[in-house]
């Protein structure tokens, strides 16, 4: 398959990193573009696979040739993601077509699913930040094996967070049903 990016990775010096670690990484471009996400910028993540080659090549200058030079680099990704996952923002720049299909349902919502919608929305709010941000990687797909290593927890924890955001959520909604109009 073909790459979908080209690039030209160079270790910190500005030379050519071996081309083995070059091959490695374009072998698992998929793998990697699956750890950061699809809401990742397109040139937010080629500088992390350049700095991923640059991390590859200085730690093969300072500790001879890795053996698994593809497991090196999954465990260099889940770090970087596990960077960056501490480093994002709350607010997520998303396209067009995404806010299209999100306002999807909305436009159909009668009251009570807008309700529903904004108190869910100010229970989520109101919980402490990193369960905020386990919901929101936990809805963008991302496995809870993939956020308890990004966020330092093991998996149960993490579906023990999403366990109790969604009985906080339920209850949020059961204590304040909207009562139709009859």
């Amino acid at each position: 398959m073909a790459s979908t990016f080209r690039f030209h990775l160079i270790d910190e010096h500005g030379h050519p990193v071996g081309d083995h670690i070059a091959n490695a990484i374009a072998s698992l471009e998929r793998k990697i573009i699956r750890q950061f996400g699809p809401s990742c910028d397109p040139a937010v993540l080629s500088d992390k696979i350049e700095a991923l080659a640059r991390n590859t090549a200085r730690y093969e200058e300072k500790h001879g040739p890795v053996d698994d030079i593809k497991s090196f680099i999954l465990k260099s990704v889940r770090n970087l993601v596990a960077s960056q996952v501490r480093a994002t923002p709350s607010v997520m720049a998303v396209d067009f077509e995404t806010l299209e299909r999100w306002a999807g349902p909305a436009r159909d919502a009668g009251p009570e699913q807008i309700h529903n919608l904004v108190l869910a929305r100010e229970t989520l709010e109101s919980m402490p930040e990193r369960d905020q941000q386990i919901c929101r990687l936990w809805s963008q797909g991302v496995s809870a094996r993939e956020i308890g290593s990004a966020l330092g927890m093991s998996a149960e924890n993490v579906w023990t967070t999403i366990h109790r955001v969604r009985k906080a959520t339920q209850k949020a909604l059961s204590d304040n049903r909207i009562r139709s109009a009859e």
